[in-house]
């Protein structure tokens, strides 16, 4: 009997690694579009719009330019195997991976290669090369502009003018490079050049736009041998790319649609502000910040430099030494991502510390969708877990978690789902698996300062938890709210004892919220702390539980209206489908009576898989159990009422 797996559905991730890139949701959608026949007349159009963006980005006038099917080694190989026939010599500039790897292809062609050798990280000066070029035959130099493997960004221009002089032909690898950092095919007179869509174009991996100049061109031409691949011979390509629209294989037709919507992006921004780095003056913060989040405080020098990479490494240039998600989201993203440009040049820092800090500035920009219109009256989350995932070594859950979630949430996903649904700010509720170890929450306020705030976790009795609540909001002042959990016996709060009031008492000294987090019928101990500490508000969360206990039990959490501190939260109130005997609205619609829009907030529907589509429909739902309010009344419910709670404004 046959069987299927479930659907795959991938976790969010923020991409700062050697490629691919973090895509845009705009590319995303691009690669949904219906298929067309790869001799369909309204795709030969699009074939012929890709091919001139592409001129654009590449700075050519050449004829041949368009995407290879395949990534970036296979553009490499096409511009190798065009260009080499048996006994050709070849000269390979190798100082990382790839350079290795074009090696390897030119000597598979049957080239006599020359391998001129640079320490990985280090780049090479045309006099090291001239010597391979001088009094020889010499058909290809080749060199790579951006190098993945060490992040030493060549100059390209003398070592073209370099193998002009000497009668040859230069390729150059510029998988990493295109898009994000100047690349000027024409005026350089490179004369092939091949990149890859999944780095700083932004797109998935699989195809690899190549150019060719009319010198390599001339050089296909008057080849004596077939080219070593039929699949890559450009002589039978480039006909279906031309005006002859010859078949040659079957163009990966929604790969196309989605580098051309990659293009249309990369042109609407334009290049020179892509490659363009921050004013000096905007350096400073983002410097001081990335530092703060590669660097923790107490960090030791002697451990910090067990991880670098090489002593004596050259000065990385430009942004080509960013990991490539990194600078394809600076390239891709506005003047505050770019601002990293500047923070990257004024620091020393390993590629570790770099990709470890950058998250802190990159939350709201890698893979970000297109934010929503915004109303005049702020947006608030009130509601939020985020979790390390359960084998994350650096943020361990506590072992008596109560539950041991096995995905992350990341605050990195947050932002996005945010940004796609519209909402300005949010509050992290530290959620149990961490108990009184706030490592985690730090970490999410910094990831999003200026649009997360946080509420703290400590317990009543425990050793500790006074001072550690006091120094938790001395060195975190995003934390705003101290919660307090009643709803298990075996959890509960000492209630009528005075450990509980001290820690009710010291959260008020130091200006906190409470937040209650308990089913009805542990309300009554509550009541008494409520009204004596009559200038802290007090929010209540889910609603008070309506279904977790009886409608009388509930109905007292709805008399704590009385008390003009208390506020109600509508959070993980479960779908009617959940509880099909049981409807949560009746319960929520006396809140509502009783409270009114001044004193509800909402919060919820962020988990490890949301999507900015599932985060915004879970909070409309929410909301529509206070659709009898005006549209007024509802905004402040939406935002308005926690953002003045939290201070967001």
């Amino acid at each position: 009997m046959s069987s299927a797996p479930p659907s795959f559905i991938p976790p969010s991730r923020l991409l700062l690694g050697p490629g691919p890139s973090p895509i845009d949701p705009r590319i995303l959608q691009a690669f949904t579009r219906p298929t067309l026949g790869h001799l369909d007349p309204i795709f030969l159009k699009l074939m012929d719009e890709v091919r001139g963006m592409l001129k654009q980005v590449f700075r050519t006038q050449n004829e041949l330019t368009f995407p290879v099917s395949g990534t970036g080694t296979a553009g490499m190989e096409t511009c190798l195997v065009n260009l080499i026939e048996p006994g050709d010599e070849v000269v390979v500039c190798v100082q990382g991976y790839f350079g290795a790897r074009m090696a390897d292809i030119a000597g598979r062609a049957g080239a006599k290669v020359d391998v001129v050798n640079a320490k990985w990280g280090e780049g090479f000066t045309p006099d090291q090369v001239e010597p391979h070029l001088k009094g020889k035959n010499v058909k290809l130099l080749c060199i790579v502009q951006a190098e993945t493997s060490t992040g030493y960004n060549q100059p390209i221009p003398e070592f073209a003018e370099l193998a002009h002089k000497h009668g040859a032909l230069i390729v150059v690898d510029a998988v990493t490079s295109t898009g994000g950092i100047p690349v000027e095919v024409d005026a350089w007179g490179i004369d092939a050049i091949y990149t890859g869509t999944q780095k700083c174009l932004g797109g998935p991996p699989g195809l690899s736009p190549i150019s060719f100049s009319p010198r390599a061109v001339g050089t296909l031409d008057q080849r004596k041998s077939k080219v070593q691949s039929w699949y890559l011979d450009m002589s039978l390509v480039r006909k279906y790319w031309g005006a002859d629209r010859a078949y040659h294989h079957t163009a990966p037709i929604n790969n196309i649609y989605g580098l051309h919507e990659s293009l249309r992006i990369v042109l609407e921004e334009g290049l020179e502000a892509r490659w363009k780095p921050a004013p000096p003056a905007q350096r400073g913060e983002d410097s001081r910040r990335l530092r703060g989040q590669a660097r923790p405080e107490g960090t030791s020098g002697e451990a910090r430099d067990r991880d670098r990479r090489r002593p004596g490494r050259p000065r990385r240039q430009g942004m080509a030494h960013w990991p490539d998600g990194l600078r394809r989201a600076v390239g891709s993203r506005g003047p505050d991502a770019r601002r990293l440009e500047g923070a990257a040049e004024e620091m020393s820092l390993t590629r570790r510390e770099f990709v470890a800090g950058s998250t802190l500035l990159l939350a709201s920009c890698g893979g970000a969708p297109p934010p929503r219109p915004r109303s005049d009256v702020p947006v608030v989350d009130a509601h939020v877990h985020c979790f390390a995932a359960y084998d994350n070594p650096r943020y361990p859950y506590h072992p008596d978690a109560p539950y041991k979630p096995e995905a992350a949430a990341r605050p990195d996903q947050l932002l996005r789902c945010m940004d796609g649904a519209g909402v300005d700010f949010a509050v992290i509720v530290h959620p149990e698996p961490y108990q009184d170890d706030h490592d985690y929450l730090e970490h999410c306020l910094e990831v999003g300062r200026g649009r997360l705030k946080g509420t703290c976790l400590f317990f009543a009795g425990r050793p500790g938890s006074l001072d550690g609540l006091a120094s938790l909001v001395k060195r975190c002042p995003g934390v705003r709210a101290a919660r307090i959990h009643a709803y298990a016996p075996e959890r509960l709060p000492p209630f009528g004892k005075p450990e509980l009031r001290e820690l009710w008492k010291k959260a008020a000294d130091l200006g906190l919220l409470i937040q209650l987090h308990f089913e009805p019928r542990w309300a009554p101990g509550f009541e008494p702390l409520i009204e004596e500490f009559s200038g802290t508000t007090v929010i209540i969360d889910h609603a008070g539980r309506p279904l977790e206990g009886t409608p009388e039990e509930h109905a007292r959490v709805i008399g704590w209206s009385r008390f003009r501190n208390t506020v109600v939260k509508l959070s993980a109130i479960s779908p009617k489908t959940t509880f099909p005997h049981r409807d949560a609205a009746p319960a929520i619609h006396r809140l509502a009576e009783a409270f009114g829009p001044d004193r509800m907030i909402v919060g919820g529907g962020f988990e490890a898989n949301a999507t900015p589509d599932s985060y915004l429909a879970a909070r409309e739902r929410l909301l529509s159990y206070v659709s009898q309010f005006s549209a007024a009344d509802r905004a402040k419910v939406s935002g308005g009422t926690a953002a003045k709670l939290f201070k967001f404004t």
